[in-house]
């Protein structure tokens, strides 16, 4: 596995971690699906936590720490036309990029142990409920 594609693994795994609920079904069968060949599929799990509100904010949060990229933020210009039309408002987007410091040390004591115990990721994947199999293991 690259290490692209384990940074996008261990990001899922602890996003699974940080679930309070079960994943909806439809989530779920995607999982199992690309669990059953991880090796060849495991860049599918990025799209999949993108596409997942419940997944979206965690798994985000920790591909960035992990990757060590800067917070997007969402600030600047809606749009730059080619010639000014004083017609057209052109505002600048508030800032949307949560605060993540807070769960900054407690993400990273869960990463570690993702690292620890990577060999139980495809365990953890096809499991009945892969959110709470990852909270049992990450403990």
């Amino acid at each position: 596995m690259k290490d692209a594609e384990a940074q996008i693994l261990k990001a899922f795994l602890y996003a699974l971690w940080q679930q309070t609920e079960a994943l909806p079904e439809s989530v779920l069968q995607q999982v199992q699906a690309i669990a059953a060949s991880l090796e060849t599929r495991v860049v599918e799990l990025n799209d999949l936590a993108v596409a997942s509100p419940a997944l979206e904010f965690p798994y985000r949060t920790a591909y960035r720490w992990l990757t060590a990229n800067a917070a997007e933020r969402g600030m600047g210009l809606d749009f730059l036309p080619t010639k000014p039309d004083e017609s057209v408002a052109i505002g600048e987007n508030p800032n949307i990029v949560r605060d993540s410091r807070p769960f900054q040390e407690e993400m990273r004591d869960v990463l570690t142990l993702i690292d620890q115990k990577w060999d139980q990721a495809p365990r953890i994947l096809t499991s009945l409920n892969p959110s709470n199999t990852a909270q049992q293991e990450f403990r």
